[in-house]
């Protein structure tokens, strides 16, 4: 499994790297959308990850960049302290495929990711 992950958090970034250690092929880490869309634009991903409590750039910017995103075989998953009432929103301007609300639970995180059909 190829993935992409926006985070700016180091504990987050490891903590996706020890939930999916037994499928992760490659993982590339960014601490911004810009060097996010840099990175898509390189290479093809299976799962995009973002960690919206630790980007800092402003929600709707967010947005646009993560709709202008081709993704015709990756899966976006949002992750956030937030309820997902209150990311509704953006979760469906931004075409995300799944929200997970944080904390991290590897078992549940992992079925619901195979729920994407990504293997």
């Amino acid at each position: 499994m190829r993935v992409a992950v926006l985070t700016s958090s180091s504990f987050f970034k490891e903590a996706i790297r020890f939930i999916f250690i037994d499928r992760l092929h490659y993982m590339v880490v960014s601490d911004s959308v810009r060097n996010l869309i840099n990175q898509l634009s390189q290479r093809s991903y299976d799962l995009i990850l973002v960690d919206l409590d630790s980007i800092e750039e402003n929600k709707d910017e967010v947005v646009r960049k993560l709709k202008a995103i081709e993704r015709t075989t990756s899966k976006v998953v949002l992750f956030s302290f937030d309820p997902e009432q209150a990311v509704e929103e953006f979760n469906r301007d931004a075409k995300v495929d799944l929200y997970v609300h944080r904390p991290l639970n590897p078992p549940a995180l992992t079925q619901e990711i195979s729920t994407l059909g990504i293997s």
